[in-house]
């Protein structure tokens, strides 16, 4: 049996907020460079509750 962790909040491991990093990526990608970033508090949180 193979296990794989998914770990965007850094629970697990420290990726230097890699995951947080991408999400804002994708937001200013698609809503534009000037779009205000909101704070996100992944701790603890699923990536489908983060993501919305």
């Amino acid at each position: 049996m193979k296990l794989l962790y998914w770990d965007i909040d850094g629970t697990l491991l420290n990726t230097g907020h890699a995951g947080l990093n991408a999400i804002k990526e994708v937001l200013r990608d698609l809503k534009g460079e000037d779009t205000p970033v909101p704070k996100i508090d992944a701790g603890g949180r699923t990536d489908n509750y983060i993501c919305q």
